[in-house]
């Protein structure tokens, strides 16, 4: 809830049959069933009783653009008007970047800035827009908004999940943050996760 911060719904899949821990049966073929029933929730490979709601850390992909954008707005390294032209590969000495709508359906968005960036979710210019505003400014406006902490959900096992940025990365990893990570970054992928 919007006004409250009350949670609504939560969802973790995939699940299981929850009548099958309250009920016991007392026909013993019945309850056999049942009991070799929920011994397979304990060893299911999907591991049924994560709850990925709240104890997965996943990378966001797409919706972490806002922050790229408001990071980049906030430190003016961009603005509404600024432009980038998507030629559907973002091509930086021997690696390539590729817009989604590029790969997935051959097209591309041609000049496009902020606001239609953000309705078409264009990764060409979430990169452009990543590597000018810089990956410690993203990360910092990450961490204003709560990513990387605990939400403090009233529910054991919640993850923190982890925002990145170079100095992490030297730390952790034992390398050097590149161009290709600030760009990953900015589009919610690489080492960024969250819940």
């Amino acid at each position: 809830d919007s006004e409250t911060g009350e949670i609504l719904t939560l969802v973790s899949t995939p699940t299981y049959d929850p009548q099958a821990l309250s009920t016991k049966y007392l026909d013993p073929e019945s309850e056999r069933q049942r009991r070799q029933q929920v011994s397979g929730f304990f060893t299911h490979p999907q591991k049924l009783f994560f709850n990925r709601a709240i104890s997965g850390a996943y990378p966001p992909g797409s919706v972490f653009k806002v922050l790229t954008a408001l990071a980049g707005l906030d430190s003016g390294a961009i603005d509404a008007g600024k432009t980038v032209d998507d030629t559907g590969v973002l091509e930086v000495g021997e690696y390539s970047y590729a817009n989604w709508y590029y790969t997935q359906y051959g097209r591309i968005d041609g000049p496009i800035s902020l606001v239609r960036a953000l309705a078409r979710s264009n990764d060409i210019y979430f990169y452009k827009a990543a590597e000018w505003t810089g990956p410690q400014k993203i990360a910092d406006m990450a961490r204003l908004f709560g990513l990387g902490k605990l939400t403090g959900i009233e529910l054991p096992g919640e993850a923190a999940g982890l925002v990145p940025d170079p100095a992490w990365k030297e730390r952790e990893l034992g390398e050097r943050w590149y161009l290709g990570n600030t760009f990953h970054f900015g589009i919610g992928q690489d080492n960024l996760l969250v819940t």
